[in-house]
């Protein structure tokens, strides 16, 4: 379904998103979507990240920073409450998205019920944000590393896996893991 007709979506998009989504501009521009209110609200799903404090954190401080309340809505490794899923989603002015890995994500938000409470506060208005995978999900599709074995669940919940991993080859810091760029399926509410 597109949704030429909704007129409200709102949204900040970008490649890139643990350290993106945190940039003092990219922050402004999500609050001035935001109509003025005297306690912003953001919803924080970091489930493709499996709801590390360490990529929350590193998303949402300079949010904080500003008097944002930051509420992180955790799928990752248990399922919320529906009415917990529901009353975090309804109140969000900002829902923010992290990168990691896609395909998670979209399995565990199924299983978590978030996606129809999502969808309702993208219509109402919320501001939709994230990277990478954040970016992918509003959208038709797009280009994933979901298949890259350091984005596991397994090496990412045992800490192999942090901001350096990359740079010094795989997760348990040997030699990088072969593996493929994969098009994934995005929840389709944006065209593109």
């Amino acid at each position: 379904v597109l949704l030429t007709t909704i007129s409200t979506i709102r949204g900040v998009f970008g490649g890139a998103g643990r350290a993106l989504m945190g940039d003092a501009a990219v922050v402004a521009a999500v609050l001035r979507l935001v109509p003025s209110k005297p306690q912003i609200r953001l919803v924080y799903l970091g489930t493709a990240t499996y709801d590390l404090a360490e990529f929350r954190e590193a998303q949402t401080a300079a949010y904080a920073d500003t008097g944002v309340h930051v509420e992180s809505l955790d799928c990752a490794c248990s399922v919320p409450p529906a009415d917990a899923v529901e009353r975090a989603l309804d109140a969000a002015d900002v829902v923010m998205v992290s990168g990691g890995n896609t395909l998670f994500a979209l399995g565990r938000w199924e299983r978590a019920g978030v996606l129809a409470p999502l969808r309702r506060a993208m219509e109402r208005g919320a501001v939709m944000c994230g990277g990478s995978p954040g970016a992918i999900w509003w959208f038709d599709g797009g280009h994933s590393d979901s298949f890259d074995p350091d984005t596991f669940r397994g090496p990412m919940l045992a800490g192999a896996v942090d901001g350096g991993a990359e740079a010094a080859g795989g997760a348990d810091g040997g030699e990088k893991k072969p593996w493929e760029y994969i098009r994934v399926s995005g929840l389709g509410w944006l065209p593109g």
